[in-house]
C-alpha cells in the first residue's frame, strides 16, 4: 500500500472458526514543510515564571509536525519553548483547548491569553471551555 495523502486506516483480522478482531485505528498525515508544520523556538534558562520569550535569544529554531518535545530538546530541565502555527477552523462550534505542563506554560490564540499554566509545579492540566470559533474560508 502506498500512501499519498492524509488518511485514517482502520484494521480488522479475520480468520474462519474465530471471532473477529476490533479494529485497530491508525492516522497518517502527510505534510508540507513549506505550507504545514508547527514553528519552534527553543530555549535554555532557569526561570521560576514564564520570560519574555520575544526578548531572549533561541538555542535552536525550526519546525516540527506536533508540539512536543521529541528531537528539540537537549536538557530534561531549565529550558523553554515556543510553537506557534496557524490553526484554520473549517466547522463552526464551540471548542475546548487544553494544555498540560510540568511547570510554566501558557496558550495565547490571536494575541489574546486563553489559558495561563505559569508558575513552578507538577503536572497540571487546564482547559478553556466553550470558546466559539468562526469557520475561516
Amino acid at each position: 500500500m502506498i500512501i499519498n495523502k492524509s488518511m485514517q486506516l482502520k484494521a480488522k483480522a479475520f480468520k474462519s472458526g474465530f471471532t473477529k478482531s476490533i479494529h485497530a485505528i491508525k492516522n497518517f498525515t502527510i505534510v508540507n514543510p513549506e505550507v504545514n508544520g508547527v514553528n519552534y523556538k527553543y530555549y535554555h534558562g532557569k526561570w521560576e515564571t514564564l520570560p519574555t520569550f520575544d526578548n531572549l535569544q533561541p538555542q535552536k529554531q525550526g519546525k516540527c509536525f506536533e508540539i512536543n518535545f521529541r528531537g528539540i530538546n537537549t536538557v530534561a530541565d531549565n529550558f523553554g519553548q515556543v510553537f506557534t502555527t496557524t490553526l484554520k477552523i473549517t466547522k463552526e462550534a464551540d471548542y475546548t483547548f487544553y494544555l498540560a505542563s510540568d511547570d510554566g506554560s501558557t496558550l495565547f490564540i490571536d494575541g489574546e491569553k486563553l489559558i495561563d499554566n505559569d508558575s513552578l509545579h507538577a503536572v497540571i492540566e487546564k482547559n478553556k471551555n466553550n470558546l466559539s470559533c468562526s469557520r475561516q474560508t
